[in-house]
């Protein structure tokens, strides 16, 4: 039997307005404070979706008295339920659900599905947020349904930005695209990740010179001598970051329990990171693990004579009633800001340009390669997971001393 269709006669503004009602309600469902009220608010939910759908399904609904439900699905498919309010959740979701969304409409789905896979950092979450607003919310593959993008899309989205970004923009967006991907495939809303199969190398970048800015051998050396004398927490912090491979979260997470029997080591195994509550107010919290989230970004570094000079400087000036190292005023571990100003005022008492906490780490790693430390060597050092990052800065330091060399022998 042929299903009669209905005129359809929602109106736009309607249709958003019962949607945010309906996400609403949902909300207020899962954190119900009884179940009582969780009942309500089911009540109420299911009232305004099949409001909704009354107004959107254009195919009549059909059955009942001992037969199933069933419908017409404007792609000339069909759909059954023994209940009606389960036919309803499933014009619900065929119309609204996540099978249906473009691109852009899974980010946060995405974002909630890896942050409680991953544990990841408010931080990061929030910068990839920024790049996602940028530079793929409002673009034509955004708008686009998941379910029907193709690799030819992907490239096309990136050709469009041939030669207008560096290359770190082009992989940051890369990974966000396969992330939403890795989502979708992991809820069978596709087979496969169109956005892996394409290869962002192939792109023009503009030239990327800030791999060249980092702290030197002389900027070290003339920061540590312009904070010799001070014994001020953050100055001490500062000076141990340098005599470290380590992430400023790693910094500011290490307690006096990290420092090894016999004092020649020091074990990075957690971090401070930044979380946002769900009203979106950040608060930093300790972490038992690293960025990398596994076993290889814990490691065991060795402390110089002078990193342990300043540890014994602290132990001196501080004590170790707290847990941590470096303790704030209020006990706790010490804030990023403040270290970023102790740092910047360093730099200029010592005639040095002002570079973030990060690249100290530059200058450690870079540091290390120049000496002659392997791939392996810096991933156990730095704690990565992959070659990738250590080869880089192998190649950028041999690279440079290859010229070097080249420059002495054939030009005075």
């Amino acid at each position: 039997m042929r299903m009669k269709r209905k005129v359809v006669t929602i109106d736009p503004a309607a249709e958003r307005d019962l949607l945010d009602d309906i996400n609403y309600l949902d909300v207020k469902c899962k954190h119900a404070r009884s179940d009582t009220d969780f009942c309500r608010y089911e009540s109420m939910k299911r009232e305004k979706m099949r409001e909704l759908i009354d107004q959107r399904h254009a195919y009549a609904i059909c059955g009942g008295g001992g037969k199933r439900y069933h419908t017409r699905t404007p792609d000339g498919g069909q759909i059954y339920a023994t209940r009606i309010e389960d036919l309803y959740d499933k014009l619900y979701d065929y119309y609204y659900g996540e099978n249906g969304k473009t691109l852009a409409e899974l980010y946060e789905p995405y974002v909630e599905w890896k942050t409680e896979l991953r544990n990841t950092q408010g931080g990061t979450i929030k910068r990839e947020r920024n790049i996602f607003r940028k530079y793929i919310q409002g673009s034509e593959l955004g708008g686009m349904k998941i379910k029907e993008i193709k690799a030819s899309d992907v490239e096309k989205f990136f050709t469009g930005y041939s030669e207008k970004l560096k290359r770190h923009d082009v992989s940051n967006i890369k990974s966000i695209l396969n992330g939403i991907f890795d989502y979708a495939v992991s809820r069978d809303l596709v087979t496969v990740n169109v956005s892996r199969q394409y290869n962002t190398r192939t792109i023009k970048t503009q030239a990327q010179t800030s791999k060249y800015k980092t702290y030197t051998d002389d900027d070290r050396a003339a920061i540590l001598a312009a904070l010799e004398k001070s014994d001020n927490v953050y100055d001490l912090a500062i000076c141990l970051m340098f005599c470290l491979c380590c992430r400023i979260g790693e910094l500011r997470g290490l307690k006096w329990k990290d420092i090894s029997q016999d004092g020649a080591g020091i074990l990075i195994c957690r971090e401070v990171v930044l979380r946002y509550d769900d009203d979106g107010r950040g608060h930093y919290v300790t972490v038992e693990h690293t960025k990398t989230g596994h076993d290889s970004g814990v490691r065991l570094l060795p402390l110089t004579d002078r990193a342990q000079k300043i540890l014994e400087k602290v132990r001196e000036k501080y004590g170790e009633d707290g847990d941590y190292i470096f303790c704030s005023r209020s006990g706790k571990f010490l804030y990023e800001t403040p270290f970023g100003r102790h740092l910047k005022k360093a730099c200029e008492t010592a005639g040095v340009e002002y570079r973030s906490s990060h690249k100290t780490r530059f200058w450690a790693v870079s540091s290390l390669a120049s000496n002659g430390a392997s791939a392996q060597d810096l991933m156990e050092i730095a704690g990565w997971s992959t070659t990738q990052t250590a080869l880089h800065y192998i190649r950028l330091n041999a690279a440079g001393k290859r010229t070097q060399d080249l420059f002495d022998s054939a030009i005075d």
